[in-house]
C-alpha cells in the first residue's frame, strides 16, 4: 500500500535455479499523491488520493519494453511487447537475436494515446522455439522508419 506522495518504480530481476541474479528491469512507474486534508474542488473535506501510471517503461525513457522480462515460453508465457507512438498508424515490430538475425516480426495498428501491445510466443517465423538469450526489439513505421528499440530475454527452465 502506498502511503507517501512520490514516484514509485516497480523493478524486477530474474534468479536462475543456480542462484545467479540477472539485471534489474524497471517495468512500471507510478506517480502517487496521498490524500490531503483541506477542501477539494468538489466541496468535500479532503482531496482524493491519486495514482497515475506515468509510463509502462518504468520511466526509463524507452519507448518499447516487454514483460515479463525475461520470459519462458516453456511455461506457456508470451512476451508482451509494449510500445508508444506519437501518431496513430501501422507499425512493424521486429525481434532480432544477438547476432542481428531477424527472428520474428508482426504488424500492428498503433494508437498514440495508449500502450500498444503485441504478443510474442518465443517462436521464430518458421514456428520453431527460439534459443535462450537476449533479443533486440525494433519498432518501425510502415515505411520502415525506426520509432524505438528495446530488449528482452528468453529462457528455458
Amino acid at each position: 500500500m502506498l502511503t507517501k506522495t512520490g514516484v514509485y518504480y516497480l523493478r524486477v530481476r530474474v534468479k536462475s535455479v543456480n542462484g545467479r541474479l540477472g539485471e534489474w528491469t524497471t517495468i512500471r512507474i507510478i506517480q502517487y499523491t496521498a490524500s490531503a486534508a483541506g477542501p477539494d474542488t468538489n466541496g468535500g473535506g479532503t482531496q482524493p488520493e491519486t495514482a497515475v501510471v506515468v509510463s509502462g517503461s518504468g520511466g526509463t525513457g524507452e519507448k518499447v519494453w516487454s514483460y515479463p522480462n525475461p520470459f519462458s515460453p516453456d511455461n506457456g508465457q508470451a512476451a508482451r511487447i509494449a510500445y508508444n507512438v506519437e501518431r496513430d498508424g501501422w507499425t512493424k515490430v521486429y525481434v532480432y537475436d544477438a547476432r542481428g538475425r531477424r527472428v520474428w516480426q508482426t504488424e500492428n495498428f498503433a494508437r498514440a494515446d495508449q500502450d500498444n501491445i503485441v504478443l510474442w510466443d518465443g517462436r521464430n517465423n518458421r514456428g520453431q522455439l527460439a534459443a535462450n538469450g537476449l533479443y533486440i526489439i525494433i519498432v518501425t513505421t510502415e515505411k520502415n522508419q525506426v520509432i524505438s528499440r528495446g530488449r528482452l530475454a528468453l529462457y528455458d527452465e
